[in-house]
């Protein structure tokens, strides 16, 4: 247990911190809980305790469970995004009280070792196997254990990524500016590059943004990532080599800067600095509110590659939970495709239910993006990204690939070099587990 603390905090303190909803908050309240039940609530009701962060769920539909489901009502205590994970696996290592319902981020990879602390929604009385057909398939499955025995939470919402890019800055250097055409042309990451080098020949823009976030693109459309099912390292294989070595190569072609998603992203795509960029869903609205004086020059289209998947929550019940099946309960609720529609409109968290994904009301033209309906290209891509397994440290080891990609992007160190240091970086964790 004490290697798996400590491994477990290696991971928070190397990985940078990226929700499915946008980004980090100011801090929320820590401690206490705020409750979401009417005054005229039955004093007899059950209540059950969620444990979430701002904007992972619509908290007025939360507000609206005891109508839902009478005598139940749930009490939201929300927590900064960037403390959530560190909390919860505080919590699991220590074997300190959970919650009835736990809102987990893409790192439910970091949680799989305490598997037995949650209920396996397999089980009776869940029998969440009934379910399953409902949601998109690959997200469901991010929530199993990699023995396939045990189901540890619902999926809320996903992030399937796609190549955001300015049509104007496209037409500038020759290139084709309509989705599909662009997508034809940059359908590989060999046709993006050289699609990058006529953009910087003919504008002197740079494509992308930078090169981590491209090899973050490249592990997350493959099958196998840098951990396979037996949580073994498998990083140091060819199929991350290529991606690593194939990001490289866009160190010209990037515009550079320290952080994802951060001022300085904002300010280089308001200013026309960066043609293009690869993200998820979620960073629409951030796109929209930093770069407000580009609105209708951009467009988004199919990301070289094919689909991936960056971000997106699900929702678990610890086993401490005295009312187990009320919170599965809740969780279906939340999780109908209604809801999920709703919670798509207020908070832009993209469906993962399959009858939401397929309502034409996710389908509507959006202004910013010269009135292209973007969410078609989500739509497919949400059903398309590939079942990748993640595993405990995930987020440690890529941190090793990052910090080497960045010294090749911004100090000009050989890329061979930069392999193989990664690598003794990723030895040494291994030597801590």
């Amino acid at each position: 247990m004490k290697k798996k603390l400590i491994a477990w905090l290696l991971c928070f303190m190397m990985a940078g911190s990226l929700t499915a909803c946008g980004g980090a908050k100011e801090p929320e309240q820590d401690a206490g809980t705020e409750s979401t039940g009417g005054e005229e609530s039955s004093s007899d009701a059950i209540e059950l305790e969620m444990w979430c962060w701002q904007s992972s769920i619509h908290e007025e539909l939360v507000a609206e469970v005891e109508q839902a489901i009478p005598g139940v009502r749930v009490n939201v205590n929300k927590f900064n995004s960037e403390n959530m994970e560190e909390k919860v696996l505080t919590a699991l290592a220590s074997d300190s009280p959970l919650p009835d319902i736990l809102v987990m981020d893409d790192w439910i990879s970091n949680v799989m070792p305490s598997a037995d602390k949650f209920n396996n929604l397999l089980d009776e009385p869940f029998q969440a196997e009934q379910y399953k057909d409902q949601y998109v398939e690959w997200k469901w499955n991010n929530a199993m254990t990699g023995d396939g025995e045990k189901l540890i939470a619902i999926p809320i919402d996903a992030g399937p990524t796609a190549m955001y890019y300015r049509a104007d800055l496209f037409e500038a250097a020759g290139l084709p500016s309509e989705p599909e055409e662009v997508a034809e042309l940059m359908s590989d990451w060999d046709g993006a590059l050289e699609a990058a080098k006529q953009m910087k020949e003919k504008t002197g823009v740079c494509m992308f943004d930078f090169t981590k976030n491209l090899f973050l693109m490249m592990i997350s459309q493959q099958e196998e990532g840098l951990i396979n099912k037996n949580d073994e390292f498998i990083g140091d294989q060819d199929h991350i080599k290529e991606a690593f070595y194939k990001a490289a190569e866009f160190s010209d072609y990037v515009f550079g800067m320290p952080d994802m998603y951060g001022t300085e992203w904002g300010a280089a795509m308001n200013n026309g600095d960066v043609a293009a960029y690869c993200g998820a869903v979620w960073t629409l609205e951030m796109l929209k509110n930093t770069a407000p004086d580009t609105a209708g020059q951009w467009r988004v289209t199919r990301m070289p590659g094919g689909p991936a998947n960056n971000g997106g929550s699900c929702m678990g019940i610890p086993v401490t939970s005295e009312h187990p099946e009320e919170a599965f309960e809740v969780i279906l609720w939340l999780q109908n495709a209604q809801n999920q529609l709703i919670a798509l409109e207020t908070e832009s968290l993209f469906p993962t239910n399959l009858e939401a994904v397929d309502s034409p009301e996710v389908v509507k033209e959006d202004e910013f993006f010269g009135g292209q309906k973007i969410n078609e290209i989500f739509v497919d891509a949400v059903k398309n990204v590939p079942t990748q397994y993640r595993g405990l440290n995930y987020t440690a080891f890529r941190q090793y690939f990052y910090d080497e990609l960045m010294l090749v992007q911004d100090a000009g160190k050989n890329v061979d070099e930069a392999w193989e240091d990664a690598l003794k970086g990723c030895e040494a964790l291994k030597a801590t587990l």
